[in-house]
């Protein structure tokens, strides 16, 4: 035990990797805040155990992220849980730095279920860290965003989005503002540094969403009903925060993936409209589909039926952004191509679809 005495993070990080095979690897993620105060994120990995800290310097983050990730290696369930009592016994106590939550697929392997903002305890001696500082200079105390993060994680909602709104002022007199989006619910932290701003916004996001939970806010009882209802319960995006919302909505969404086996099928299907001797198809190369008049709609129905494929028109309800009917045509049902027309009337916009399937057909069944 005496062997890792007044050793630092680091040191004792090394050791211990040295005992297990494995070998620490250190990356510095960002380097944020005013130039005469900046905070620097390092990121450490061991194994699949992974944890990113900050401080004023780059030594001081760096042992951040060292004690960061020994609190998890040294969890009960860690990896190195056997040389915990003797690694805590006989460090001198650290205050405590701010840990950065890592991103969901970078956490550790599932067994230990341990994020980065979950202290053990005291480790190490390398003097205070960045998140002591943060709480002295903006009142705020321990780590909101990681606090908000894990809310949300909790409450099953996307993550939280942050963007950065104000920055003026001198070079040494800078005022930075963070807008923080939670679902349809927004807030903005100011700050000195970016940091600073992002955890007051956090701050902020954290009681608004405790008001609005426990009823104290009137008129924002809908607006958090909406909150899990998913991207259709969001309404028209009319800020870049809210388009923002909308595609990261997307990504959750439960659509289903091309297989192997899929992709054979469509390729399939391909190589034989190529090969087809269809009159009506062979027909489309030669037509010029700029032709005034030309009914569309009827070229492909009688190109599918002569193919033997089914055409299916989806018509959306939502306008778009430039106020105009859309819609989709769906090429077979597996499906080969999906197409999409965009129109003053939903007639047009139908219409509209169909030229642009008919045009993909075209081109990918040129001999």
């Amino acid at each position: 035990a005496a062997s890792v005495n007044q050793k630092t993070p680091i040191s004792i990080l090394q050791e211990l990797c040295a005992r297990n095979c494995l070998t620490p690897e250190y990356k510095l993620l960002s380097v944020e805040g005013a130039v005469h105060a900046p905070t620097f994120m390092y990121r450490v990995q061991v194994g699949d155990v992974v944890a990113n800290a900050t401080g004023q310097s780059k030594k001081k983050s760096k042992h951040a992220a060292a004690r960061a990730i020994l609190e998890k290696l040294l969890a009960d369930d860690g990896p190195f849980a056997k040389y915990r009592a003797a690694v805590m016994e006989d460090l001198p106590s650290m205050e405590p730095t701010e840990t950065v939550p890592t991103a969901v697929g970078e956490m550790a392997s599932s067994n230990n279920g341990l994020s980065g903002t979950t202290p053990l305890g005291p480790l190490g001696s390398t003097g205070t860290g960045a998140g002591s500082a943060a709480s002295e200079e903006d009142g705020i105390v321990g780590n909101p965003v990681g606090e908000l993060q894990e809310l949300c994680m909790k409450l099953r909602w996307r993550p939280p989005f942050y963007e950065t709104v104000i920055e003026d002022g001198l070079p040494h007199e800078r005022t930075f503002g963070i807008s923080c989006l939670v679902n349809n619910l927004n807030e903005m932290g100011k700050g000195k540094s970016k940091r600073l701003a992002k955890r007051q916004a956090a701050k902020k996001m954290i009681e608004l969403i405790k008001n609005v939970q426990n009823g104290l806010l009137n008129g924002e009882d809908d607006k958090f009903g909406e909150l899990g209802s998913g991207p259709g319960g969001l309404g028209p995006c009319s800020t870049v925060l809210q388009e923002a919302k909308c595609y990261m909505g997307l990504k959750e969404q439960n659509i289903s993936a091309l297989t192997p086996r899929h992709s054979q099928q469509v390729g399939q299907l391909l190589r034989q409209l190529q090969a087809s001797d269809g009159i009506r198809l062979a027909g489309l190369q030669g037509t010029s589909l700029s032709t005034a008049g030309l009914d569309y709609v009827g070229l492909l129905r009688e190109i599918a039926d002569e193919q033997s494929f089914e055409v299916t028109y989806v018509p959306i309800d939502e306008l778009s952004p430039d106020g105009k009917h859309q819609c989709l045509v769906q090429l077979t049902s597996l499906p080969l191509a999906v197409c999409f027309g965009t129109a003053d009337t939903p007639e047009q916009a139908q219409v509209a679809a169909a030229r642009s399937a008919l045009q993909y057909l075209k081109i990918m069944t040129k001999k």
